[in-house]
């Protein structure tokens, strides 16, 4: 069965990572996860996966993801950073995750090695509200 789509020929297939630097973005998702089931973890990881929309000064309209857990008081750190920099409130009890959409943050963007993929993958090092 032939899929006909316009232009498929001129389709770039590669993954480019953007360039180290400060961006700002918009906080675009903020979604509760679960992960596949292993047997360390037959329930699946339980995990908050954040989606940001580079907004300028390069690369507006791209994505950057990250994944926090919340599930494990290891990983709270790195979750209420994020929660911190996106300029939501918390309690002792937590935070919701609307309170966290559509914020204007400042992103320090690195790059890592992705062990499971080879390539080369964004991190978020730093978030600030903007």
């Amino acid at each position: 069965m032939l899929i006909e789509i316009a232009n498929f020929d001129k389709v770039e297939v590669g993954f480019e990572a953007v360039k180290p630097g400060v961006y700002q973005a918009t906080c675009t998702g903020c979604a509760l996860k679960t992960g596949r089931p292993s047997d360390k973890n037959p329930e699946g990881w339980k995990y908050i996966g954040w989606e940001f929309t580079i907004t300028g000064p390069e690369y507006v309209n791209r994505k950057i993801f990250e994944n926090t857990g919340y599930a494990h008081e290891k990983a709270l750190p790195f979750l209420k950073r994020l929660v911190v920099g996106c300029g939501a409130d918390f309690t002792a009890a937590g935070f919701t995750t609307e309170d966290c959409l559509g914020k204007n943050v400042s992103l320090t963007i690195g790059q890592a090695i992705n062990k499971a993929t080879n390539r080369m993958d964004n991190t978020i090092n730093k978030i600030a509200a903007a």
